[in-house]
Formats: structure tokens, C-alpha cells, sequence
């Protein structure tokens, strides 16, 4: 019996009904539709792997550094060689003694962006912030936000610095954070990580990360202060590709005030930049800050970041990084201005190893971190 498919039906013919020609037209018709379909399939998949932001190398390579992201702070249990990592700030020690300078970066220019909302009147109550880390790996920038919020939230009086909330009469405060990684390893890490803060709260309440923040706004139980000042943050991990969230109709994409892009767009091929810009951009309410931190690329960078920290002295793991994939910031702003994200701040940092300390930088600009408002109005070649 042969099957023919058309667009709309399918034809059943037995072989006793037709002769020889009709079998043959008939056979004609069923590889062509075959053929189609397969086209189609073929033009899903070359989609697919076209609009995806990631290399598979990139993902390959950091699926193999799962188990340094939270090293030394899983059990409290250090050998000589982790105590001797841990002073020279090696590997992801150095993302962690990033924290302190991302966090305080990011939110002294969202305040800027929150009063231009009160001034406008387009602050709306209750307040609410929604932030999206793009590459969180393990969670170790995640957890930091989550941690030390209340400095941000206390600092612009959007909770009481003194006494108590009156949760009865009070608005609730929400706060989401949400981290994206193409590995599922780092989500799974950051999500055990995550669970096992949860069950540590209520047994320490010295638990948050040092900084300077801490002390301000620390409870005698955390989950109680949190209750008292009607703050509700949540911390959710997605093993997904921001194409993944931006490719979606308009209804169903979710918009964020705050999107952190830290330490991945030199992980991103030159081919692939602008459609990840673009997903970013996607995502974005009007006035919504993206903060960039990377490394630049120059002659310095690569002697810093590469011959440097991973040839000569280790600190880095060999192959972390390519030049070719580097963005200076001239480069990195063009990009954005295509996609309506204005810069409104630069700042150049290094890395002090011995120290554990990045310090701002005026003539060497070998990292930097780089602040866009998201404004659809007075830019071209946005395409939003």
C-alpha cells in the first residue's frame, strides 16, 4: 500500500489500483514531501544552532571547573594547597574578591536609575526589582546580591534603617533574582549551594559573605528580619541560553531591571556578540541598567590576562581565555548603542592577587566594568 501526504491529508492508495506510471508519480510525490520535511527540520536545527549564544568548547570547559567555584567553603576542610590557593587568590577565588566591587558598581548606578524614576513618577509602589544574571556559573554573584541587598534597600530608605516594619501596614518589598548558565554542572552547583544557605540560616547568623556591608543590617535571625521588613528575595537558577528567555513572543518574556553580564561576553565568539547583545536588549524594560564587566583588549590585557596569570604564574587555568574573543570598550559600546543601551559609566579595574583586591585604574586599562540604561527614545539603530 503506498502513503502520499499532501500539505493537508493523507492519501492511502492500494498498489492494485494504479499501474506502473501512477505507482512511479505516486512515489515522486512522497520523496518530495519527505524531502520538505526534511528541509524543514534541517532549517529548525541550523536555527537552533544559530541563534544560541554559546560555543560548546566554552561549556565543555567549564562543565570541568564544577567543583572550584564554591572550593574551600563547601566543608570548612582546607589542604596546603587549597590554604596556599586561597592567598594568592587562584582561580575562582579571584570571582569571589570581585563581589565587593560588582555589587557596589551595580547599585550606585541603579540608584541613579531608581530616583530618575521617582522624579518621573514612574517608580510604581510596591517596590519591586527583578535582576537576571547572565552566566551566573555557581552562583557566586547570585548569592552576594541576595546577601547584601539590604544594604541597597536601607541606604535609599526603601526599608527603615531603624525599628521595625510594620508588615501590616507597610508595602511588600520583592526582590528576584534569577541565574542563567548554559551548564547544567554550574546550575547544579549553584542550586546545592543555594540549598544548603537555606538550611545554614537559621543554625548561623553570621553567614553572610564579608563586606563592608555586613553589620548594617544584620538580625539576631535572618529569616525574622526579613519577615519584619516585609522583603521577600528570591533566588531562582535556570540552566538555559539568554536566547533561550529573549526568543519568545512579547506576552511571555520576561522584562528585568536589572541584567548583570559578568565575566562571559570574552567567553562569547565574535560572531555570536551581537545576537547575545541583542537577547539582553530583548529583555529590557524602558531605563533597565546592564552592567558588562569583562576584560579589554589590548596589548597590556593579553600579557596581563593570558601570558601572565595563566602561563607564568597559574593563577588562572590554562585556556580560560582566547584574545581573539576580547571587546575593547569602544567595541563594546557600538555594539550596544545598536540595541539601544546607552553607556552612562566605564570603570577600569586590576586584579591584586596577593591582596585579593581589585583596584581602580586610570591609565591601565586592562578589566573594566561598563554601565548601559536601556532608552528607546533620541538613539539610532536600535532595534530593541
Amino acid at each position: 500500500m503506498l502513503i502520499c501526504g499532501g500539505k493537508n491529508n493523507v492519501l492511502l492508495i492500494s498498489p492494485h489500483f494504479c499501474d506502473l506510471s501512477t505507482k512511479r508519480t505516486l512515489m515522486k510525490i512522497l520523496l518530495g514531501t519527505c524531502k520538505r520535511k526534511g528541509k524543514q527540520l534541517a532549517s529548525v536545527y541550523k536555527r537552533f544552532y544559530s541563534e544560541k549564544t554559546y560555543d560548546e568548547n566554552e561549556k565543555t570547559f567549564f562543565n570541568n571547573l564544577y567543583d572550584e567555584w564554591w572550593k574551600g567553603k563547601q566543608n570548612g576542610k582546607d589542604t596546603i594547597t587549597d590554604i596556599f590557593e586561597k592567598v594568592i587568590g587562584k582561580n575562582i577565588y579571584s570571582l569571589h574578591d570581585y563581589n565587593k566591587h560588582r555589587f557596589n558598581f551595580i547599585f550606585k548606578h541603579y540608584e541613579h536609575v531608581y530616583y530618575e524614576k521617582m522624579k518621573t513618577g514612574k517608580n510604581n509602589c510596591p517596590f519591586s526589582l527583578n535582576i537576571l544574571d547572565v552566566g551566573c556559573g555557581g552562583g557566586i554573584l547570585c548569592e552576594y546580591m541576595k546577601n547584601n541587598i539590604f544594604y541597597f534597600l536601607i541606604k535609599n530608605e526603601i526599608i527603615p534603617s531603624k525599628g521595625r516594619y510594620n508588615i501590616e501596614t507597610g508595602q511588600p518589598i520583592n526582590v528576584q533574582i534569577d541565574g542563567i548558565d548554559v551548564s547544567n554542572k554550574l546550575i547544579e552547583v549553584a542550586r546545592r549551594r543555594m540549598n544548603k544557605g537555606k538550611n545554614e540560616y537559621l543554625l548561623r547568623n553570621n553567614y553572610w559573605e564579608e563586606g563592608e556591608n555586613i553589620g548594617i543590617y544584620q538580625y539576631d535571625n535572618i529569616l525574622e528580619g526579613e519577615k519584619n521588613c516585609g522583603v521577600n528575595i528570591r533566588l531562582n537558577y535556570k540552566t538555559c541560553d539568554v536566547s533561550n528567555l529573549a526568543n519568545v513572543s512579547n506576552e511571555k518574556r520576561k522584562k528585568y531591571d536589572i541584567i548583570i553580564c559578568s565575566e562571559v561576553i570574552e567567553h562569547v565568539s565574535n560572531e555570536k556578540k551581537e545576537n547575545f547583545v541583542k537577547c539582553i536588549s530583548l529583555l529590557c524594560n524602558p531605563t533597565t541598567l546592564v552592567v558588562f564587566t569583562t576584560i579589554n583588549r589590548n596589548f597590556l590585557s593579553y600579557l596581563y590576562t593570558v601570558v601572565l596569570a595563566e602561563y607564568i604564574t597559574g593563577i588562572i587555568k590554562k585556556g580560560t581565555h582566547t584574545y581573539d574573543k576580547f571587546i575593547d570598550t569602544e567595541e563594546l559600546n557600538t555594539l550596544c548603542t545598536r540595541f539601544n543601551l546607552k553607556n552612562v559609566s566605564t570603570e577600569y579595574v586590576m586584579y591584586l592577587p596577593f591582596l585579593r583586591s581589585y583596584l581602580t585604574t586610570h591609565h591601565l586599562k586592562l578589566l573594566y566594568l561598563s554601565a548601559f540604561v536601556y532608552d528607546t527614545h533620541g538613539m539610532s539603530g536600535g532595534t530593541g
